[in-house]
């Protein structure tokens, strides 16, 4: 039996969506060269739903009408516009599908078929052929051509053998590794804090190489830099002219107030007020819903940013927000504020839960400008509270948008 609101996806139109590939650049090979490295379904499974990500485009069904196409951890998603029904395909139900696709050599098209073919031939010497891809990364440069012989020769005569130091003397006598000590010197009399963040790992056995690889994202602060940094502070908003602005206008500021939040956070430290001005122009996703649409070709660029600058859990909530998540100007809530205090409540604090400018919270001082007390600390869910109780009992208003 299907689920209400649920209708069952056609092998057509199951087939129509997996031949396209992933939203980023040659997916395609990246799915067809996965295949011919023979992975488990774990494997492939845990491959697909990384190649594809969170996002999402407008769909043409098979025997017609239009509907929308969503990806996330659990598969492949198809809605209707018509009656808003949806369908689910399972990443192992779509690996099951692509195993057959390509094994009847009707996955790549003739455009694809033809780029795949370059790569066997850029990869001829390389053992294996076409290496395991990542997914979402390009395919390394298959032109560097290194004699691992002449690679071993340099490095026993600067006294590695085997990767293994075999004499320190030499070592410590070679040009290169005598400056970098002299530079690591340098540097450690500085006495800089910093700290260090795994981004990626890829092991021996997958990389090709004699040894694992790992990224790491570094932060580095200085003495000064800590010593500089200034106490928080409120902010208080006095642009009568936020919110205001075309759709890329809007989007930019909202960008602009992704990044500078997350730079903030990244340094664990409060906003400088210019980067507070920045903050305050964030005016939400309502009526920007072309940005999360990888179909539109006048947001291509934006559609890319975004998905950079958000976790996938912060992309899905932006994006649900399109329909409801709108900008009050602050001529409105100043009106509201007024009417409050005409109430007769005259000092307090209030939780403005959906405000675009992220979440905010204020201490009710006066009706006409009330300051904004640097709130930002739930952003990830901007499209709501969600959980009321973030400060239980600190608020004496709740503010929303009805």
């Amino acid at each position: 039996m299907q689920a209400p609101g649920s209708f069952s996806l056609s092998r057509q139109d199951a087939e129509q969506e997996l031949l396209r590939g992933s939203l980023i650049q040659n997916g395609s090979l990246r799915i067809y060269a996965l295949y011919q490295h023979n992975p488990t379904v774990k494997e492939a499974v845990d491959f697909l739903k990384e190649e594809y990500g969170i996002g999402g485009h407008s769909y043409t069904f098979w025997e017609g009408g239009n509907g929308y196409v969503d990806y996330d951890s659990k598969g492949i998603h198809f809605r209707r516009y018509a009656d808003q029904a949806t369908a689910l395909l399972p990443w192992k139900e779509a690996d099951k599908l692509l195993r057959q696709l390509i094994h009847s050599e009707r996955y790549l098209s003739e455009k694809d078929a033809q780029k795949y073919a370059k790569l066997e031939e850029d990869f001829s010497g390389w053992p294996g052929g076409v290496p395991l891809p990542y997914p979402c990364v390009a395919f390394p440069d298959p032109v560097l051509d290194l004699d691992a012989s002449l690679i071993r020769e340099a490095l026993a005569q600067r006294g590695i053998v085997d990767g293994q130091v075999a004499d320190q003397e030499k070592l410590d006598q070679d040009p290169f590794v005598q400056q970098v000590m002299a530079d690591a010197g340098r540097i450690a009399a500085e006495e800089p804090s910093f700290t260090s963040e795994p981004v990626a790992v890829y092991p021996a056995e997958q990389n090709n190489l004699p040894f694992d690889v790992v990224v790491e994202r570094l932060h580095v602060e200085s003495p000064e830099q800590a010593a500089e940094e200034a106490p928080p502070r409120n902010f208080r908003i006095t642009d009568d002219h936020l919110g205001e602005g075309g759709p890329k206008a809007k989007f930019r500021a909202n960008l602009d107030a992704i990044e500078t939040l997350k730079a903030i956070e990244a340094e664990g430290r409060s906003a400088t007020p210019e980067e507070q001005e920045i903050l305050s122009r964030y005016v939400g996703w309502g009526g920007l819903a072309d940005a999360f649409d990888a179909n539109k070709a006048a947001w291509t660029q934006e559609y890319k940013a975004l998905q950079a600058a958000l976790t996938p859990e912060e992309y899905a909530a932006a994006r649900s927000s399109t329909l409801n998540a709108h900008y009050t100007s602050p001529t409105v809530i100043r009106a509201i504020y007024e009417a409050v205090n005409r109430l007769g409540f005259e000092t307090g604090n209030i939780l403005d839960k959906t405000t675009p400018r992220l979440i905010q919270f204020h201490t009710f001082i006066n009706a006409v400008n009330p300051p904004f007390l640097g709130g930002f600390f739930y952003f990830r869910h901007c499209s709501g509270i969600g959980e009321a109780a973030v400060l239980p009992g600190r608020f004496l208003i709740f503010k929303g948008t009805l």
